[in-house]
């Protein structure tokens, strides 16, 4: 299974999934308003040159093409994408619960969601570069646990979750 992800300059996040790798080319031609072909893109590193951040996942394995670790400059990342990017890696936290409540808080303020679940962790990790925790549901729940109070639930929204105050704190620590 390939999926694509597409974040428009008008905020728009697009996720679709498709068995054909052609049909992923054609999307992203569509998107890109240019021919892509496999010769244009792989699954690894594909290179095109136009405003939309692109990130594509191959047997569930997601890569930001436009935020390379180390590179959180590029320009082919809006303003506050470029600003998640740079509060995620100014924080250098360490340990996976301490990287979902940055990651969490970052997409807060940066992004303007103010909610994450594991699929959008897994993406907002891929934007990152950072590698992804071995369970994400897990990890939440690990920082909602009593003992820390990084996140919490939100009520009547299965499997979202928001930093709380004390998860916030962990966040800026290291900031």
């Amino acid at each position: 299974m390939n999926k694509v992800s597409i974040t428009t300059s008008d905020g728009a996040h697009l996720i679709i999934e498709v068995q054909d790798p052609e049909v992923l080319y054609n999307v992203i031609g569509m998107v890109t308003g240019k021919k892509v072909s496999n010769s244009d893109i792989s699954h690894e590193t594909p290179h095109i040159e136009q405003d939309v951040p692109i990130t594509i996942y191959s047997n569930g394995h997601g890569t930001n093409k436009y935020a390379p670790e180390g590179d959180s400059s590029n320009g082919n990342t809006s303003i506050e994408e470029h600003e998640f990017i740079k509060f995620c890696r100014t924080s250098n936290p360490m340990g996976d619960m301490r990287k979902v409540v940055v990651a969490a808080e970052a997409a807060n303020r940066y992004l303007n969601e103010d909610m994450v679940d594991c699929e959008r962790l897994g993406e907002l990790f891929d934007i990152v570069g950072w590698q992804q925790p071995h369970s994400f549901i897990q990890t939440l729940r690990n920082a909602a646990r009593s003992k820390f109070r990084w996140l919490e639930r939100v009520p009547g929204r299965s499997g979202k979750y928001m930093v709380t105050e004390v998860g916030r704190r962990t966040a800026f620590d290291r900031v």
